[in-house]
């Protein structure tokens, strides 16, 4: 999602909109709330989950490691496509950090998300 001022003005609109169907069909707003924090917990720990552990210790020059710090970012946006994106990526920026001498590639596709 964007982070821009009129996306984030787009999506408060259409959850009021979620929010008054959702009163409309009878839920009381307590019940509302309720859901959205229990939907907030799940998101939390979806994203715990998601977390490569050692990313701070990453050997930018192997290939397996590249494509598993990259996974969840590119299958949030190219799903059913990722392992073959995150093999090409890698192999680019495999290759490039060992001609170049350093990760810097490796760190913009990754900022890139």
């Amino acid at each position: 999602m964007e982070l821009t001022s009129p996306s984030l003005l787009r999506e408060s609109f259409y959850r009021m909109r979620t929010v008054e169907e959702l009163i409309r069909m009878g839920l009381h707003p307590s019940e509302i709330i309720s859901g959205y924090n229990k939907a907030i917990i799940k998101v939390v720990e979806v994203l715990e989950e998601l977390d490569e552990s050692g990313s701070e210790r990453m050997d930018v020059r192997s290939k397996y490691e590249v494509v598993s710090r990259m996974r969840a970012a590119v299958a949030s946006k190219q799903f059913g496509h990722a392992e073959i994106i995150c093999s090409l990526v890698a192999d680019v920026s495999v290759s490039v950090s060992l001609l170049v001498g350093y990760s810097c590639l490796l760190e913009v596709f990754l900022l890139v998300d």
